[in-house]
């Protein structure tokens, strides 16, 4: 009975010490602090995009509505609460 008792007794502390190890571990690799900087001058990074060689321009159009023509009663809400949204959005691209 005693043998027991000490057998998991020690099993226990082994598991409480790997667990501080390992939280101890895991605090030191998660302050190392990472800076990824692409472009530090955007001038330069303008520049590059001006001098593209390839330029498109356009519109893009979308129509939007909530009719409803499948039943009598899509013709009476079309009536009283339809909305037709057009969007037209200009676009100027650069590859």
């Amino acid at each position: 009975m005693m043998k027991e008792v000490l057998k998991y007794l020690v099993m226990l502390i082994i598991g409480i010490l790997l667990t501080i190890f390992i939280f101890i571990k895991g605090k030191q690799s998660g302050t190392t602090e990472y800076k990824t900087q692409l472009f530090n001058n955007p001038l330069l990074l303008k520049n590059i995009a001006e001098l593209a060689a390839y330029e498109v321009q356009g519109n893009t159009s979308s129509l939007q509505s909530n009719k409803d023509t499948s039943n009598w009663y899509g013709g009476v809400k079309n009536f009283f609460l339809e909305q037709t949204t057009f969007y037209n959005i200009p676009y100027k691209a650069k590859y």
